[in-house]
């Protein structure tokens, strides 16, 4: 019979094979693997986080004849959870899918204990930044840089800050030129009819300003540590 200690065993033994992946550029194995560890450390039989409404709940009265885990084994299982769902979240960032980064960080901030989720928000940040939500992600980086203390993560925090202000003033302009383009190149020399762009021209123009923003986050370069 598999013990509490062989399934948390287990998980740290697929989480450090994502791990491996990961530093390989393979992030869509890394992020198989952090899920196969979240497969063996979610729902223990007793586990305190059924209190919390998370992937564990049990409503029903837990079985006498079934061995519960510990606290020490359910603070273990709950750190690797919060590893599995930040560094998930990293790698569909890696993968350009910010919705489904996004997703794995909420569930990261759910399990945060004194702040221990930090780099779930900064995912998140970086999530907003390849949505365009430029406003939204620098508030999130400020907000953190009153709370972290490690030198090299306020260094990476102030450089995202810097970007998120980049693209936000990139945007301003973008706008302005839209709009002056939109109403203010008017050509009435022959016929006295106005000459405004087409819908088609409009919408390829928008296209480009978010592809252009999406690029520029994306040319984020930070360094990975995973846990």
């Amino acid at each position: 019979m598999q013990t509490i200690q062989d399934k948390l065993d287990k998980a740290e033994e697929y989480k450090r094979a994502g791990n491996a992946f990961f530093k390989e550029g393979n992030f869509s194995r890394a992020k198989s693997n952090y899920g196969k560890c979240l497969a063996y450390c979610t729902g223990l039989p007793g586990s305190e986080r059924s209190k919390t409404g998370y992937e564990g709940f049990q409503t029903q009265k837990v079985n006498p004849h079934i061995v519960t885990c510990t606290n020490e084994e359910d603070a273990a299982a709950a750190k690797l959870e919060l590893i599995c769902h930040q560094n998930i979240a990293t790698c569909f960032l890696k993968m350009s899918s910010p919705s489904e980064a996004l997703m794995h960080c909420e569930k990261a901030l759910k399990l945060d204990v004194n702040g221990s989720a930090w780099k779930a928000r900064m995912r998140k940040g970086e999530a907003y930044m390849q949505q365009g939500r430029n406003d939204d992600a620098k508030a999130i980086f400020e907000d953190l840089l009153s709370t972290v203390e490690d030198e090299k993560v306020i260094l990476t925090l102030k450089q995202l800050v810097a970007k998120t202000i980049k693209l936000l003033k990139a945007h301003s302009i973008k706008e302005k030129q839209r709009y002056k383009n939109m109403f203010g190149g008017a050509d009435t020399s022959v016929t006295g009819s106005s000459s405004q762009p087409s819908g088609d021209d409009l919408q390829q123009k928008e296209k480009e300003r978010v592809q252009d923003e999406k690029s520029a986050a994306e040319e984020i370069d930070i360094a990975e540590k995973n846990s």
